[in-house]
């Protein structure tokens, strides 16, 4: 048994208001996983038009255990997990699970970006975490795109479009961003 307290209870709160927050500026229309989804995602909410279940952080979930899920549902998920960045800024960090060709793919440490307020939002992997390798999802009703190139030309640019994107996220949430 996983014991859970209340900072994790915190978490998972933040993470459910993130996860819905994140579901209305994509577009997306999301019920709650019903009996045909896993066991696992009983506590998450799907999205039937972006192929898309959206979640957030449980202690008691391994990553390994939402690999398998994938496998079994040929689903995309999509894990949020509250967070701060290296300049102790309230953030969001992603995890992507994704089902394409048969095959599983699991992106972690991803932040989303925005260029300004009323650009579209895209999702990448955080610039400032030189071991991840760079890539670059487009945010559609129907789902995550993956992009050939970054929708940012400098590292300026990067940076400012993760800060934006977490202020749109915060103002879509309704909460302080501290």
């Amino acid at each position: 048994m996983v014991y859970v307290n209340d900072e994790d209870r915190q978490r998972i709160s933040d993470g459910e208001e993130a996860a819905r927050a994140l579901a209305k500026m994509g577009g997306w229309a999301t019920q709650p996983c019903d009996g045909l989804f896993p066991q696992i995602l009983s506590q998450y909410s799907y999205s039937e038009r972006a192929g898309l279940v959206l979640g957030h952080w449980r202690r008691e979930i391994s990553f390994s255990k939402l690999i398998e899920a994938v496998r079994q549902t040929r689903t995309d998920i999509l894990i949020l997990e509250p967070g701060r960045d290296t300049s102790r800024r309230k953030t969001y960090y992603l995890s992507l699970i994704l089902a394409r060709a048969g095959e599983v793919h699991l992106h972690r440490g991803l932040r989303l970006w925005s260029a300004d307020f009323d650009s579209p939002l895209w999702v990448i992997a955080d610039p400032r975490d030189r071991d991840l390798d760079p890539c670059f999802f487009s945010i559609q009703s129907t789902g995550f795109k993956e992009e050939a190139g970054a929708p940012f030309g400098d590292p300026v640019s990067a940076e400012t479009g993760l800060r934006i994107a977490d202020l749109r996220w915060v103002a879509e949430i309704g909460g302080n961003f501290v």
